[in-house]
Order: structure tokens, then sequence, then C-alpha cells
């Protein structure tokens, strides 16, 4: 018997005869929220059932959208079908649907080769069968339960003019850059600050309900945050008021999308000082080494901030372990001031190495170092942000010499200036413009031109399998 996807029209698929009782099974305890929005995904659709399957659900009463980056329900749909001597027909049919919040499959069905019925018939049946397991009485719920937070303007803008020399810079009215609602972020107890919405033009959100929760952290205008997408989904993520005095979320969807949300501030009015561009850094000034600082990127966790690059146009990129710690989530700043979340896929704490994917981006890359990129008294360029703050600052040095490190991982010894903050970004040859190592120590604590980074060979050995093939 050979077995091949279904590839003639659905009138011409041949599933046999009879109807037999579907057999489903629903996750205990899950509770579904009708207002969440629910997505078909048939990766081989050979036939195009999926529209036929989005068409029987929002008949039974689900939220279909077409959309998988605004689905909180993903809605999977596989089916095969063998061809005998006479036709094809129908092999097997799994439909599952997998909550994208929690990452569980909350109910799922399956209809074997001794099971027959017409393609249509069952698609109809997968419906019902879902609205009476997801939509009943003691599964469903009609919304996300969501804080509320009322807030007058009046008096709101009283207590900031009050307290204007003890307000955090995030206290005060924001509008989101697309001008659809605007929000209120005020002080409560514990340094943190809810976000309440004060008008709104997005379908689903109203008047005092929380858009977002801001928590300090060690670092001037950096916040842990829990955002709300669409549909109510709460997600955790690291925002930063930046050098326009604009509020930036950087937040990965449940679907694994990344997009950057922007506030803009309507009162108080930010003074001259803090609302104009900063002067031009060398980040933003032109120089030879560009296409190096195209690559390079901050890094930052609640508890610190360090750099890192891109190995690969698709958005894999290092940066030190002692950088991202215990966190699985972090911020990435792109040179061109861009916010986005990453997430934390590997990491090697003998080699003080992390690797950090970015999904949903094509980005510059930097190719890392053969054995003979650089010789000793070679020229090399070390990029990061030293101190935290100075980002995308280039010294440039020479490789001293090649050592193992007490824990006998190689290492290269630089005479670049390396300080707190350039940790995980990159050491470069100028000769072949390549990636000789990963900036991780120096001695002292201020530079006193005795660094370490850690070598592009022990990069490749620690991560083989993730980098193998992901250059382009």
């Amino acid at each position: 018997m050979r077995v091949y996807w279904l590839v003639l029209p659905l009138t011409a698929v041949i599933f046999g005869s009879g109807c037999a009782s579907l057999q489903t099974t629903t996750k205990e305890g899950v509770r579904f929220v009708q207002s969440q929005k629910i997505y078909v995904d048939c990766p081989v659709d050979s036939v195009n059932l999926a529209p036929d399957l989005q068409t029987a659900l929002a008949e039974n009463g689900f939220n279909v959208t077409d959309s998988p980056n605004l689905t909180r329900y993903n809605v999977t749909l596989a089916y095969k079908a063998y061809r005998d001597v006479f036709h094809w027909a129908f092999h097997s049919m799994n439909v599952k649907v997998t909550d994208l919040y929690s990452g569980q499959v909350i109910w799922s069905t399956h209809l074997g080769d001794s099971q027959f019925e017409s393609a249509r018939t069952f698609i109809r049946r997968v419906a019902t069968k879902m609205r009476e397991s997801l939509l009943s009485e003691d599964v469903v719920q009609t919304a996300e339960s969501i804080e509320r937070a009322e807030i007058n303007v009046a008096d709101f803008k009283k207590y900031l003019e009050t307290n204007a020399d003890e307000l955090d810079e995030i206290e005060g009215i924001w509008s989101n850059f697309e001008n659809t609602y605007k929000v209120a972020i005020k002080r409560k107890e514990g340094g943190r600050f809810i976000a309440s919405i004060l008008e709104s033009e997005v379908a689903g959100w109203t008047v005092g309900e929380v858009k977002a929760e801001f928590s300090e952290t060690a670092y001037d205008g950096m916040y842990s945050t829990k955002y709300f997408l669409a549909g109510k989904l709460k997600v955790g993520t690291t925002s930063e008021i930046d050098g326009r005095g604009m509020l930036q979320i950087p937040v990965i969807t449940p679907a694994g999308s990344n997009f950057n949300v922007s506030f803009l501030k309507n009162y108080p009015p930010l003074s001259r000082d803090q609302s104009s561009a900063p002067a031009k850094s060398v980040a933003e000034s032109p120089s030879k080494y560009d296409d190096y600082l195209q690559a390079v990127v901050v890094v930052r966790t609640p508890s610190g901030t360090g750099s890192g690059f891109f190995v690969s146009s698709d958005g894999i990129l290092l940066t030190n372990e002692h950088v991202v710690g215990d966190d699985r989530t972090v911020s990435i700043k792109l040179r061109g001031g861009e916010l986005l979340m990453g997430y934390v896929v590997a990491t090697d704490v003998k080699r003080d190495l992390a690797l950090i994917t970015v999904r949903g981006k094509k980005v510059p890359w930097l190719s890392l170092a053969e054995n003979n990129d650089a010789d000793i008294g070679d020229s090399v360029v070390a990029i990061g942000t030293p101190l935290g703050e100075l980002d995308w600052t280039v010294t440039k040095g020479i490789v001293s010499a090649y050592r193992e490190n007490p824990s006998g991982v190689a290492v290269v010894q630089t005479d670049a200036a390396l300080n707190r903050g350039n940790s995980g970004g990159p050491l470069i040859s100028e000769k072949t413009g390549r990636v000789v190592g990963v900036n991780t120590y120096g001695f002292g604590k201020a530079n006193i031109g005795l660094n370490f980074a850690v070598s592009a060979q022990e990069v490749k050995d620690a991560f083989s399998r993730q980098l193998s093939g992901n250059r382009k």
C-alpha cells in the first residue's frame, strides 16, 4: 500500500459510507474563553478543507480569525489518503485545539481508516463536537477576567501637578502611536504602576480596564511589564522609555510574532530637553564599522544590561550566559532603536555563552571566524554597551595572546578596552571582518588592557547543532 496526500477535488474524494461515532478528548478542568479568536491551520490542505472547517466553526459560535497573530486558540487539521486500484480513499484525519497561551492541547479527535464518511460531513461533525465540548456551560467563559481601575482625568491631572517633583517618568497620560486608545499610568503600591484606559477605539477594550502593569527595576526608565493583547491575553516583557521620551513595549504574541507597541506622552508635557532627539552618538554617525554595528544589539533583563550580536539573518544572536542568567526572555534593542523580545534557547555555563532567537525578523549578521583569522598582534575591534549606557561603542586593540581560562575554555586575550556592559559583544578581526571571540571579562574595576573573549571555535563547539545551516 502506497501513501499519498489527497490531491483530488473534495467531491471526488471517497471516504466510504456510514457514520461512525466521533471519539473526542477534552482536557480536564479546561476553561474556554468564547470571546477569544480561533484560527484554523492545515499545513497540507490538498483538497481545501480548512475553509470548510472555518465556516463550520463560525456557524457553531466560535470567533474565527484569518490571522494567526491575533488568535489564542489554534485548530490544527491534518489528513492523509491512500490510493487503491479504483480510487483515492480516506486514510486518517486528526483535529486538535491548542491554547497558545498555555501551550496545551485542550481538545482533540481522530478518525482512523476503519471509520468512514464524507469529508464535508466529518468537518461539520467536528465543529458540532467542539461546540458541545468547549462551549458547554461548565467549560465556556464569555470573557477573560481583567483588573479595572477607573481614573478621573481631572483628578489625575491634579495629582500629576501636585506631585510633579516626585513622579516617576512613566506616570502620566499616554496615547498609543496609532492614536486608537489613551491610557493613564499611575503609581500603585509596591513600586507598581497600572495603565488604565481613558479612551478607546479598539473593539473589546473599554474605559477603566487595565491595559498594562509595570514594575520598577534597578535601571532608570526600564520596567518589568505585563501587557494585555487583543482578547485580554497577558504577556510578559521589559519596556523602556527611550531618549525621545517615548514608551516602548516589545511584545511576542502567543503565535510567536514580534511587534513593538509605542506610546507618546500627552501629559504632563515633556520639557524641550526631554522631547528633542539626543545628540548624535557613535552608533548614529557614519563609520567604516557601520556594517558591524548594525548586527550588534543591547541585551536587557530586569537584573542587568549587556551586549550581543546576530550570527544569522533569521534572528539568532549570541551573548554571555551571565548576561541572561535565569531569564528565558530578554529585551533586545536594535541599533535603529527598535525593541524586540528574544527567547533564550540555549546556554553553556562553563563557556559563559548564551544563544537567543528573535522571531519573525530578518537582520544583519556577523560571521564567526576560522582558526587563522587573526594572528597575535593583528588589529581587532570590540563593540558593545560599556557601563550599560554607552550603546554601540567601538574600541580598538590587538590580539595579545590565545590562552585557556581556568575552566579549560579557549579565550582570546586583547587590549581592546572592555568594561561592564561590553559582555556578550563581538571581538572582530579587522583583517577578515569575522568574529574571533565573544567579549566576556577583564581584570579590575576599570579597563587596564587585560581583557578576554571566548573564542569563536568554542562558540561553534557549544552550539554546533543550533548554528548549522542557520547563517543565511
